[in-house]
C-alpha cells in the first residue's frame, strides 16, 4: 500500500458500530476498538481513551507522538488514525440511513468503506480546505497544517474532492494535492510524460487506473468537461457523471447515473451576481434533499461562513472565517448545530504577508498548542516549530 509523502504517518481507522434501544430506532455509536500510546477524547472535558469507549457525535479524538487509535463503523467502515492526528466525529442516523463526517483538523487517516452506501447515507471527510465524498472505497487523506494542504490518495474506488470553486473525481491510483488555489491531480500509474500543452477542442480522453478500471472523459468545443464515465476492468460501464454549466462557465449541476442509465443522485450549484458559489444542494434520485451547503462572503469576496444543513433543512454544523485589512485569514471557528463553539484557531502574519504563527484553542479560550513559522530573506519557509500550551517546544522541522 502506498503512502502519501507529506511528512506524516498513515492514520488508520475509526470504527462505528450501531446499537439500538428500540427495535424500530437504531442509534449510532462509535467504539474504540484498540489504541496504543496517548489517545484522548474531548467531550465536555478531556478524557483518556480506553478500549470499548463509546464515542458520541461531536467528540474530538487526538493521538499523540507514537500513538494510534483504531475504530470500526457499521462492521464495514474503517478509519485508522496514527500519531499526531486530530479529528472531530459527526455521526447521525442509522446504518441504512445515516451520515458520517470526519472533520480532520490535522494528521492522516486511512478510510475503508467495504460496501456501497445507500442513497439515504453519506460519508465525508472534511479538512480546512476540502471536502471528500465517498460511497464505497479505500483512500488515504492527510491535512498538513504547516503548509495548509490536503493530500489524497485513492487505493480503491472513487473519491470526489471539492473545494469552494473546484471539484475533481479521483479513481484508484490517483493522488491530489489541494491548496488554497487549486487541486493538482497526479496519476501514479502513468509512466509516460504528458505534453505540457493542454489539449483543446471537443475530444474524448481515457484515464487508466492501477486496478484495471478507467475513466472516459468527454469535452466540448470550449474545452469544458461535460461527461465522465467510469468503467470496470472488464470494460463494462460502472457509472457516469453529467455536468452542466451556465453561460458564464459556472458549473450549475452534477448528475450521477448508474450503468443502466438510472439517476443515482445529483447536486445543483447556485451563484451570486459576482460569480461566488453560494449554495450546493444534494438530492437523491427521486428529488428529495440529501443535504446542502451554503456559502457567505464579505464585500471583498472573502468567504466568511460555510454552513452544512441536513436533509430536513436543520443546521448540521458551520464554520466562520475572519480576515484582516489585507485579506489574510486571521481566524477560523467551528460551531455545532446549536451555535455552540466547538474550537477555533488564529493566524498571525509578518509585514510581508507570511504566516508566522497559528494558535489552536478550545471553545473556552484555553490554548491547546501553537506553531511558529520562520522564513529566509527570499520569503521561503525554513522552519516550523510546535509548542504546547505552556510554551514548551515539542517539535520542529527545518526545510
Amino acid at each position: 500500500m502506498k503512502k502519501i509523502s507529506i511528512g506524516l504517518v498513515i492514520v488508520m481507522a475509526v470504527s462505528m458500530i450501531f446499537s439500538g434501544c428500540k427495535k424500530e430506532e437504531v442509534y449510532r455509536v462509535v467504539k474504540i476498538n484498540h489504541f496504543e500510546g496517548e489517545v484522548t477524547v474531548l467531550r465536555d472535558e478531556k478524557m483518556n481513551a480506553f478500549e470499548g469507549l463509546q464515542l458520541i457525535s461531536e467528540d474530538t479524538v487526538e493521538t499523540g507522538e507514537s500513538s494510534t487509535v483504531e475504530l470500526l463503523a457499521d462492521s464495514d467502515k474503517h478509519i485508522l488514525a496514527e500519531e499526531n492526528t486530530k479529528f472531530v466525529l459527526k455521526a447521525t442516523g442509522t446504518e441504512k440511513s445515516g451520515n458520517i463526517t470526519i472533520n480532520l483538523l490535522y494528521g492522516t487517516s486511512l478510510i475503508e468503506i467495504e460496501n456501497k452506501l445507500s442513497e439515504e447515507s453519506y460519508f465525508e471527510v472534511t479538512t480546512p480546505n476540502a471536502t471528500l465524498s465517498v460511497r464505497g472505497t479505500t483512500f488515504e487523506v492527510n491535512y498538513d497544517e504547516e503548509t495548509e494542504t490536503t493530500s489524497v490518495e485513492v487505493i480503491e474506488g472513487v473519491v470526489a474532492v471539492e473545494t469552494e470553486d473546484k471539484s475533481e473525481e479521483l479513481t484508484a491510483g490517483k493522488t491530489a494535492v489541494v491548496t488554497a488555489d487549486e487541486i493538482v491531480v497526479e496519476d501514479k500509474s502513468e509512466d509516460e510524460e504528458k505534453s505540457e500543452e493542454e489539449p483543446k477542442g471537443p475530444r474524448t480522453e481515457r484515464e487508466d487506473n492501477e486496478d484495471g478500471t478507467y475513466y472516459i472523459r468527454e469535452y466540448d468545443a470550449d474545452n469544458i468537461l461535460i461527461k465522465s464515465s467510469h468503467y470496470k476492468s472488464d470494460d463494462t460501464l460502472d457509472y457516469y457523471y453529467i455536468y452542466k454549466y451556465d453561460s458564464d462557465g459556472n458549473k450549475i449541476k452534477t448528475s450521477s447515473y448508474n450503468a443502466d442509465g438510472t439517476l443515482d443522485w445529483y447536486c445543483i450549484y447556485e451563484y451570486d451576481s459576482d460569480g461566488n458559489k453560494i449554495k450546493t444542494n444534494y438530492y437523491n434520485a427521486d428529488g428529495t434533499f440529501k443535504y446542502y451547503w451554503t456559502d457567505e462572503y464579505d464585500s471583498d469576496g472573502n468567504e466568511i461562513k460555510e454552513s452544512r444543513y441536513k436533509n430536513d433543512g436543520t443546521l448540521d454544523f458551520y464554520r466562520t472565517y475572519e480576515y484582516d485589512s489585507d485579506g489574510n485569514k486571521i481566524k477560523e471557528s467551528y460551531y455545532k448545530d446549536d451555535g455552540t463553539l466547538n474550537y477555533y484557531y488564529t493566524l498571525e502574519y509578518d509585514s510581508d504577508g507570511n504566516k508566522i504563527k497559528t494558535s489552536f484553542y478550545y471553545a473556552d479560550g484555553t490554548l491547546d498548542f501553537y506553531r511558529t513559522y520562520e522564513y529566509d530573506s527570499n520569503g521561503k519557509m525554513i522552519k516550523v516549530s510546535r509548542y504546547n500550551e505552556y510554551g514548551t517546544l515539542e517539535s520542529s522541522q527545518t526545510f
